[in-house]
Protein backbone atom coordinates (compact mmCIF):
# COMPACT_ATOMS: atom_id res chain seq x y z
CA UNK A 1 0.00 0.00 0.00
CA UNK A 2 2.91 2.30 0.69
CA UNK A 3 4.21 1.76 -2.87
CA UNK A 4 0.75 2.43 -4.31
CA UNK A 5 0.34 5.58 -2.21
CA UNK A 6 3.74 6.85 -3.31
CA UNK A 7 3.15 5.96 -6.97
CA UNK A 8 -0.14 7.84 -7.08
CA UNK A 9 1.31 10.89 -5.39
CA UNK A 10 -1.06 10.65 -2.45
CA UNK A 11 -0.15 12.09 0.92
CA UNK A 12 0.37 10.10 4.10
CA UNK A 13 -0.32 13.12 6.28
CA UNK A 14 -3.76 11.78 7.21
CA UNK A 15 -2.11 8.96 9.13
CA UNK A 16 -0.79 11.33 11.78
CA UNK A 17 -4.20 12.13 13.25
CA UNK A 18 -5.58 8.58 13.19
CA UNK A 19 -6.37 6.90 16.51
CA UNK A 20 -4.06 4.01 17.39
CA UNK A 21 -6.84 1.39 17.08
CA UNK A 22 -7.27 2.20 13.38
CA UNK A 23 -3.84 0.77 12.65
CA UNK A 24 -5.06 -2.59 13.93
CA UNK A 25 -6.69 -3.39 10.59
CA UNK A 26 -3.41 -3.19 8.71
CA UNK A 27 -1.62 -5.23 11.35
CA UNK A 28 -4.24 -7.98 11.35
CA UNK A 29 -4.21 -8.08 7.54
CA UNK A 30 -0.46 -8.70 7.55
CA UNK A 31 -0.83 -11.42 10.20
CA UNK A 32 -3.63 -13.04 8.19
CA UNK A 33 -1.63 -13.06 4.94
CA UNK A 34 1.51 -14.47 6.56
CA UNK A 35 -0.45 -17.09 8.53
CA UNK A 36 -2.37 -18.14 5.42
CA UNK A 37 0.81 -18.48 3.35
CA UNK A 38 2.41 -20.51 6.15
CA UNK A 39 -0.57 -22.76 6.90
CA UNK A 40 -1.77 -23.57 3.37
CA UNK A 41 1.30 -25.68 2.70
CA UNK A 42 0.93 -27.50 6.02
CA UNK A 43 -2.79 -28.17 6.51
CA UNK A 44 -4.25 -27.46 3.07
CA UNK A 45 -6.32 -24.67 1.59
CA UNK A 46 -9.72 -26.12 2.56
CA UNK A 47 -8.72 -26.31 6.21
CA UNK A 48 -7.37 -22.74 6.16
CA UNK A 49 -10.57 -21.42 4.56
CA UNK A 50 -12.74 -23.38 7.01
CA UNK A 51 -10.77 -22.06 9.99
CA UNK A 52 -11.02 -18.52 8.63
CA UNK A 53 -14.79 -18.72 8.24
CA UNK A 54 -15.21 -20.24 11.71
CA UNK A 55 -13.02 -17.53 13.26
CA UNK A 56 -14.92 -14.76 11.48
CA UNK A 57 -18.25 -16.16 12.68
CA UNK A 58 -16.97 -16.41 16.26
CA UNK A 59 -15.70 -12.82 16.11
CA UNK A 60 -19.01 -11.68 14.65
CA UNK A 61 -20.96 -13.33 17.44
CA UNK A 62 -18.76 -11.67 20.07
CA UNK A 63 -19.17 -8.28 18.37
CA UNK A 64 -22.95 -8.79 18.16
CA UNK A 65 -23.25 -9.99 21.76
CA UNK A 66 -21.47 -6.97 23.22
CA UNK A 67 -22.60 -4.40 20.64
CA UNK A 68 -19.03 -3.42 19.84
CA UNK A 69 -18.16 -0.67 17.33
CA UNK A 70 -21.48 1.05 17.97
CA UNK A 71 -23.55 -1.84 16.61
CA UNK A 72 -26.86 -2.92 18.06
CA UNK A 73 -26.57 -5.74 20.59
CA UNK A 74 -27.79 -9.13 19.40
CA UNK A 75 -28.24 -11.66 22.20
CA UNK A 76 -26.40 -14.98 21.97
CA UNK A 77 -29.19 -17.56 21.82
CA UNK A 78 -28.71 -21.31 21.97
CA UNK A 79 -29.54 -21.48 18.25
CA UNK A 80 -26.78 -19.00 17.33
CA UNK A 81 -24.30 -20.69 19.68
CA UNK A 82 -25.24 -24.08 18.25
CA UNK A 83 -24.65 -22.82 14.72
CA UNK A 84 -21.21 -21.59 15.76
CA UNK A 85 -20.38 -24.94 17.34
CA UNK A 86 -21.53 -26.81 14.22
CA UNK A 87 -19.39 -24.58 12.03
CA UNK A 88 -16.40 -25.15 14.29
CA UNK A 89 -16.96 -28.92 14.20
CA UNK A 90 -17.18 -28.72 10.39
CA UNK A 91 -13.93 -26.78 10.23
CA UNK A 92 -12.23 -29.39 12.41
CA UNK A 93 -13.59 -32.18 10.20
CA UNK A 94 -12.24 -30.49 7.08
CA UNK A 95 -8.83 -30.07 8.74
CA UNK A 96 -8.67 -33.75 9.70
CA UNK A 97 -6.46 -35.74 7.33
Amino acid sequence: MLVLTTATGSSLSGLRGAPAWQYLGGFTAVVFIVATAFLVTRIGLAAVVAANVAAQLAAGMVIDRWGLFGLERVPLSWVRAGGGVLLLVGALMVAKK
